[in-house]
């Protein structure tokens, strides 16, 4: 796993469960009907079964690296399984460490899904059961997901201090690819709140760090410098730091090949190169028409691809603009159903819905900018209310 080999990590932790005699399931769906109804349970409190210390622990443990591998493979419904299956063994166990990550990685899962009431139980039921002598790789853990949790909604204060914890106890126990994790999610924070520079300090020591590490860590430091280096105007350069970044996806998940891909078509676009925009921005919205929305951090990408688009179509060929305003519209979709799970992508796809409206009907795009002024506004992105500003003065002109 700390290789990004994650189909060898998930083959490997398999064969783990079937030496327990505890094998991973062939029927995925029926198996989370099965730890749901028993997670239901244990709240109800109809579960007192006696634990197989040894056991359970260690199928518990198996099944949360199971979770991460399956998360970054975006294979969705293993990973709930895995995520709820650890947790029922936990359950057994009684509070913990390992407790306190498994209902935060749960209380994720249900905020992706939705569930913000629920999701708001289980990460405070988490907080509720870390010991106050937990070591410095559980805290980590906990912060981990935290923070994520935290981001996802817009909660910057609560992000910002999960995410620096995160970092101190990595730093404490020397893990150098959690350390690149959580700077990474730090500047991801900072970008979207506007602070570009202490954004780009980050980044640039981001992007330092992670010439050793596994591939993903390399993609994500690649793309957020790629970022930086648009914000300042220098496209070149950041088309030539993403332009060996395909070879970093070949084993990586769609939410990645989304970010890049949106990303590297705004890119060519503004680099007057609108043939290869156009096909970049096509690939990026194919994938992001059979994903569903996992990862806070590629709002670029769904953002990127949507934009391309609609500048695109404005200046299409009467036989061209019709596919071009089609696509418009899925990509505005695409990001509306970001925006559902991640309350950061909201601005942005009232812009972007309003960009499209504009495409029908001069000044029909109004209502949606204002409303992504004030969605700006309550989630304090500073940089997403400006470009809503720009668009509604750009009506009065």
């Amino acid at each position: 796993m700390g290789l990004g080999e994650f189909t060898l990590a998930k083959d490997e932790l398999k064969k783990g469960l079937s030496i327990l005699g505890r094998p991973w399931p062939n029927r995925v769906t029926l198996a989370t009907l099965r730890e749901t109804f028993k997670q239901f349970r244990f709240r109800y409190g109809l579960i007192r079964a006696v634990a197989d210390l040894e056991l359970d622990l260690e199928e518990s443990k198996i099944v949360e690296y199971l979770g991460h591998v399956f998360y970054f493979n975006e294979e969705n419904e293993a990973n709930v399984l895995s995520n709820l299956r650890g947790l029922n063994r936990l359950e057994l166990l009684g509070p913990s460490s390992a407790l306190a990550s498994s209902y935060a990685q749960v209380g994720v899962i249900l905020g992706i899904i939705g569930l913000s009431g629920l999701a708001e139980k289980y990460m405070a039921r988490g907080s509720s059961v870390l010991p106050e002598d937990a070591g410095a790789a559980d805290r980590m853990m906990f912060a981990n997901y935290a923070a994520l949790y935290a981001l996802a909604k817009g909660s910057w204060n609560d992000g910002e201090t999960h995410s620096q914890e995160m970092y101190e106890q990595s730093h404490l126990i020397g893990d150098q690819r959690m350390m690149c994790y959580s700077i990474s999610i730090m500047s991801i924070m900072l970008f979207m709140r506007g602070q570009t520079e202490r954004c780009a300090q980050l980044r640039e020591e981001l992007i330092n760090m992670t010439h050793d590490e596994e591939k993903q860590i390399r993609c994500w430091a690649a793309i957020e410098w790629a970022e930086i280096q648009e914000l300042r105007g220098n496209i070149a350069s950041a088309l030539e730091t993403l332009s060996d970044e395909d070879t970093l996806l070949e084993e990586r998940g769609n939410t990645e090949r989304i970010w890049l891909l949106g990303l590297q078509s705004r890119l060519l676009l503004l680099n007057w190169q609108p043939e290869p925009a156009r096909q970049q921005a096509f690939a990026a919205l194919e994938t992001m028409k059979v994903s569903a929305p996992t990862g806070f951090y590629a709002l670029e990408g769904y953002a990127a691809t949507a934009e391309v688009l609609v500048e695109l179509t404005k200046s299409a060929s009467a036989d061209e603009s019709k596919t071009l305003l089609k696509a418009s519209r899925e990509a505005a979709r695409c990001l509306q159903k970001f925006a559902r799970v991640f309350a950061i992508g909201t601005p942005r796809s009232l812009v972007i819905k309003g960009r499209v409206d504009e495409l029908g009907r001069q000044g029909s795009g109004q209502k949606a900018f204002e409303q992504a002024v004030v969605a700006a506004q309550t989630l304090q992105m500073p940089l997403e209310e400006s470009r809503a500003r720009a668009f509604i003065t750009s009506q009065s002109q």
